[in-house]
């Protein structure tokens, strides 16, 4: 099949089926250019618009006596996207529109000799030798036409739509009763009563009607005269002034009619300059080339048909060809190096295909064109070979003895899966390196980058236990290797949206955080609780707090809702909900108080500032109990997590699914907290990790399917589970601020001695030494030598207790009641000692060195990896990450406005600006 019809069938996909299904996204490349075509239109007695080129911008005689209202300037190139394209010079815009002569001219001079660089040219552009300049015409509708030659129909097929002037695709897969395909008898050609029918369809009304059936007509004349396989006019014109023009027309021609059409292939041939240099360079030796758009597969294929066939699996296996290339039946080892040249010369290829099947070609020398090319070009790109045919063995033999990097595949499908596998792989680790040596300030793409790493690192460590395993006991794990294989896969397919993304600049969302909303209600109230004393702005003042509380009231909604879908993690949602009334109901007074609706009683100014003061503290009170509560979730939680092992669920499968539920909800809701708030992005990226490894976990363990499991497997989930649970709290537990921490205990034992004191239940004890525990967890982690002999009367005192338990009947329960008291003691002042710390620090204005950044000596009494203990210790900057990027669908969280609260809880944001916001909170923070 010839080259230019070959050129036809990829670039256009020959829109089969009426163009519903659209097979390849190839873009379209004229190969005459545009005043080239309408010459011929012209010719053939076909409407257009008149028309003058230029070619030397010092002649200009072309131009003279054109004179028409409106000029269209457009340069002309074999190229798209002309109109949005821009000049090396600067000018921007390859088709202008003017009214001023003297305009025209001097933009027909701005464009002759300069290239211009559109979305389909080549990088540096193409260089424009000629300018058309046409009459503006005032176009009323535009419809599609388009004659072409279709190897489904075994001849030319009409294809008309009313829809034109747009891409004509697009039409074809949301609007497909606008089009109408019409295959055509080559031996009888078409009728005026066809033609009629279509001029109707496409909606001409009147003498319009035969108008445009007749310049279909003189379209089909044309085709047929040329020897066409495509005419394309989109659009086909209806003016003001009633009459039908082809605007813009496409003509591709079949080259084997070379010989009977030499007119109009000389006129392609003199345009070379404009075409791309590898297609250029590709005829040169013989080669069939052609570049298409987005691919990433370089393709070297014997024989056209096959070349299709290699481009449409790669497609259907999810890769993007990028090039059609078909080195012939009589290809010699030179040709193959050229071809190998051509393609790495492409920027966009990834990845080289080479398929050769049957037919004449000597394997072999296919083998020694690989292998010289890869040596001489010093290849560097991902190479699937696939060789079946003439010397296939000899070929098979050079490949190995060449000792070079290449992959082998037995069948097509094969090896597309391969070239795609391999180039998704070489472009995201290409995007990644690219990302991670440049961005300084894409917090969330390096954020996620660094999870599916960790994640995948992971996940191979795991997948060698299973292997090992499989190997020391002589059996296959097929449940542990799908599980931990599915996770690779989803991180790699996370990484390459991320790739993606980056190279679409595409922005991540960054939604505002519970914390973000409170302060831009306070920063609203600000205005209206201050004191101003100028009577003369009383109406403006006025005015501006109707407008400001009327800002308030959605955010403060917001603020309620998800303040409410928090207390469900509570284990008293009361207190909340209370004060998420008395909010809505300040905020209710606010607002009446501002209005302006009621002439007779305008707005006190005094009253106003005094409902103001009262939704802001409203607000902190708000804030304050989240803070609190949060805090109290994270000692339940990680109380219970102690007691929740996957070896026991397997082998008590009479345990709740709500149990497992409650853990992984509350799990996920501390862990969105942690995210926000984690001062090191290791440590962000680990939260999340574990967060991912959860929902993974979670799947596994429904009791009827966990009993199912064999033992090894079991076993696995449960390292795996141990290992990520170790993490997640050891992360938690350094973002979380002592201080706080340790006055929420004091609170809990409080409450604990007031029920001991009224009804003694050892129970209660049990679970404040549970806590306990984890507060000690803590202070392992965070505490510094300074507290070594407070942390020591710590341990002895809960030693004390649980000694007391064992012996309950022989001693007194007031005497552990008081070991308790001691307790809160205790921890009241490592409390104090903290902040006498924190004031020094301050006062001494080195609050860069807290005694957070000091690495804990006695960090080794937990288990920790080495990783990880790298992971806490590392110092950097300051970054808060959006929780809006995710390997899991969230759970029960807060959805649109993250869980951002709690200023109390967690450490020093470094931000001077938000220190100042909160300074004025400093009564009801007083442990920030």
């Amino acid at each position: 099949m010839s080259q230019l019809f070959m050129n036809n069938l990829i670039r256009h996909s020959l829109l089969k089926n009426t163009i519903n299904q659209v097979q390849r996204s190839c873009t379209r490349k004229l190969n005459l250019l545009e005043y080239q075509s309408k010459k011929l239109l012209d010719d053939a007695g076909v409407q257009i618009q008149a028309f003058r080129v230029v070619q030397d911008k010092q002649n200009l005689d072309p131009l003279n006596n054109f004179d028409v209202k409106e000029f269209v300037v457009k340069a002309q190139i074999l190229a798209g996207g002309r109109g949005k394209g821009v000049f090396d010079s600067g000018l921007k815009g390859g088709v202008q529109i003017t009214q001023d002569r003297a305009k025209m001219v001097d933009l027909v001079k701005q464009m002759i000799g300069h290239k211009l660089i559109t979305k389909q040219t080549p990088k540096d552009g193409l260089l424009v030798k000629s300018v058309m300049v046409a009459d503006s015409i005032n176009i009323v509708r535009e419809t599609y036409l388009c004659i072409l030659m279709d190897r489904e129909h075994n001849g030319p097929v009409l294809i008309a739509s009313p829809a034109g002037g747009m891409d004509i695709e697009a039409v074809a897969e949301k609007t497909p009763h606008l089009l109408k395909t019409i295959p055509i008898n080559v031996e009888k050609g078409l009728d005026i009563k066809t033609c009629t029918e279509i001029a109707e369809f496409l909606e001409f009304k009147g003498a319009l009607v035969n108008q445009a059936a007749q310049e279909i007509m003189k379209l089909y004349e044309l085709f047929n005269k040329v020897d066409a396989v495509q005419i394309e006019i989109n659009p086909l014109a209806e003016t003001d002034d009633g009459r039908v023009i082809s605007v813009d027309a496409k003509l591709n021609f079949d080259d084997n009619a070379k010989f009977r059409q030499k007119e109009i292939f000389n006129m392609e041939e003199s345009d070379d300059a404009t075409m791309d240099p590898k297609e250029i360079e590709a005829r040169k030796y013989d080669l069939n080339y052609i570049t298409l758009e987005n691919g990433d597969v370089g393709c070297l294929v014997n024989g056209a048909g096959l070349a299709m066939a290699t481009m449409d699996i790669i497609k259907l296996n999810g890769g993007n060809p990028a090039n059609f290339l078909d080195v012939g039946g009589n290809v010699k080892e030179e040709q193959v190096q050229k071809a190998f040249q051509i393609l790495t010369s492409d920027p966009k290829v990834k990845v080289l295909l080479v398929n050769i099947f049957g037919g004449i070609v000597n394997c072999a020398t296919i083998a020694r064109g690989i292998v010289s090319a890869t040596k001489k070009l010093g290849l560097n790109l991902p190479l699937i070979v696939r060789l079946q045919g003439n010397n296939v063995h000899e070929a098979a033999k050079i490949l190995k003895d060449s000792g070079l990097l290449i992959e082998s595949a037995n069948d097509l499908d094969e090896a597309a899966k391969k070239a795609k596998c391999c180039g998704c792989l070489s472009e995201l680790l290409r995007q990644l390196q690219i990302k991670i040596l440049e961005s300084r300030n894409e917090k969330q793409i390096i954020h996620t980058i660094l999870l599916c790493l960790m994640q995948i690192v992971t996940d191979i460590k795991f997948m060698e236990k299973v292997t090992e395993i499989e190997g020391q006991k002589n059996l296959v794990l097929n449940e542990s290797r799908q599980f931990f294989l599915d996770e690779i896969l989803k991180s790699l397919q996370k990484l390459k949206e991320v790739a993606h993304n980056i190279e679409k600049n595409v922005n991540f969302p960054e939604n505002p955080t519970l914390n973000e909303c409170i302060d831009t209600v306070l920063e609203i109230l600000e205005p209206i609780c201050a004191f101003e004393d100028d009577n003369e702005n009383i109406a403006q003042r006025n005015a501006n707090a109707m407008i400001s509380v009327a800002k308030i009231k959605p955010v403060l909604e917001s603020i309620v809702a998800h303040s409410l879908e928090f207390a469900n993690f509570c284990k008293d949602k009361q207190p909340i909900s209370v004060i998420c009334k008395k909010v809505l109901k300040e905020c209710d007074a606010l607002e009446a108080e501002c209005s302006l609706s009621d002439s007779k009683n305008p707005p006190n100014d005094t009253n106003r500032r005094l409902k103001a003061g009262l939704l802001e503290t409203a607000i902190y009170q708000l804030e304050n109990l989240i803070n609190d509560e949060l805090l109290r979730l994270v000692f339940e939680t990680f109380k219970d997590l102690k007691a929740f092992k996957i070896k026991y669920l397997h082998d008590h499968c009479e345990y709740s699914q709500d149990l497992i539920d409650s853990i992984l909800d509350r799990l996920f809701q501390i862990g969105q907290f942690g995210i926000m708030f984690a001062d090191e992005i290791k440590i962000s990226a680990q939260i999340q990790l574990s967060l991912t490894s959860f929902e993974a976990v979670e799947s596994h363990l429904c009791p009827e399917i966990l009993k199912k499991y064999q033992k090894d497997h079991v076993d696995l989930l449960d390292s795996y589970w141990n290992e990520q649970i170790t993490f997640f709290q050891l992360c938690i537990q350094r973002i979380i601020d002592t201080s706080a921490f340790c006055l929420i205990f004091e609170d809990i034992i409080q409450s604990c001695v007031t029920k001991l004191n009224e009804n003694f239940d050892q129970s209660e004890i049990c679970d404040i030494l549970a806590k306990a525990d984890v507060l000690e967890d803590h202070f392992r982690i965070n505490l510094s030598e300074d507290f070594t002999h407070l942390l020591n009367d710590f341990k002895l005192m809960v030693k004390e207790t649980h000694a007391g338990l064992k012996h309950l009947n022989d001693i007194d329960p007031k005497r552990l009641i008081k070991r308790l008291k001691i307790l809160k003691t205790t921890v009241k002042k490592i409390r104090e000692g903290l902040q006498s710390q924190l004031g020094h620090v301050e006062r001494s204005k080195n609050t860069n060195n807290t005694m957070k950044d000091e690495k804990p000596k006695f960090c080794n009494e937990i288990q920790l990896l080495p990783d990880v203990e790298e992971l806490i210790i590392v110092e950097e900057k300051s970054i808060k990450v959006n929780n809006s990027v995710s390997l899991r669908k969230p759970r029960q969280i807060i959805k649109s406005i993250d869980p951002n609260v709690s200023n109390i809880i967690y450490e020093n944001r470094n931000n001077s600006t938000r220190n100042m916001k909160l300074s004025k909170r400093s009564n009801l923070n007083s442990f920030i």
